[in-house]
């Protein structure tokens, strides 16, 4: 009889693995979904906030499924994704670069959320 591609221990393993990144997802999600509403952020920020981060984790279950089942490499896998965080952060460098500024802003209470400039 044939190998299966994956074995039941390898299922066994992909959705432990997926099971906690889904799990630690959840609880980072909720942790900044909770301090932008304490900033009294909008209603379209925190659906925003859960989308980037449910993405975030999907990607990484992905890329744990590929792995296991043979289809992707170790390698291969570090490559794209450091290829894909060079051309998201080359691309978002004046956004980010705004939204630091202005937590730097609120942070030392030069601004409160609300003022007018």
């Amino acid at each position: 009889m044939a190998s299966p591609l994956i074995d039941l221990y390898t299922l066994v393993g992909i959705a432990g693995i997926s099971i906690g990144i889904i799990a630690a997802e959840e609880v980072i999600s909720f942790l900044v979904r909770r301090a932008a509403r304490k900033a009294r952020a909008g209603m379209t920020v925190l659906r925003d906030i859960k989308t980037g981060m449910r993405l975030i984790a999907l990607l990484l279950i992905l890329s744990d499924v590929l792995s296991a089942s043979g289809l992707s490499s170790l390698f291969a896998t570090l490559t794209v994704s450091g290829i894909v965080a060079v051309a998201v952060s080359l691309a978002l460098q004046s956004t980010l670069s705004n939204v630091i500024s202005g937590l730097l802003l609120f942070s030392d209470g030069v601004l409160r959320l609300g003022d007018m400039i």
